[in-house]
């Protein structure tokens, strides 16, 4: 059976995400949830452009903006984000 859209989640420590990974797997998404940017990124360097990204607003090592930076220039790059490392 093939996956539906991807889908990224970026967040702490907070049960919030595990939740929602639950709700939209069962809705047939292929998810992938990380903790901290630093994962992000490399998510996103080595996949395709997810096409839903969820995030919480501070990360240990960054925030929701740093996260939409790397997507901006993934987008920009035609799928594997290149961007400087933090």
């Amino acid at each position: 059976m093939r996956q539906g859209p991807s889908v990224l989640l970026v967040g702490g420590e907070e049960k919030v995400p595990l939740a929602l990974r639950n709700v939209l797997s069962e809705a047939g998404l292929d998810v992938r949830l990380v903790q901290i940017c630093a994962e992000a990124r490399r998510t996103l360097n080595g996949f395709s452009v997810p096409a839903a990204l969820f995030t919480g607003m501070a990360l240990p090592d960054g925030t929701w903006a740093d996260i939409l930076h790397v997507l901006k220039c993934s987008r920009r790059a035609g799928g594997a984000a290149q961007t400087r490392a933090a």
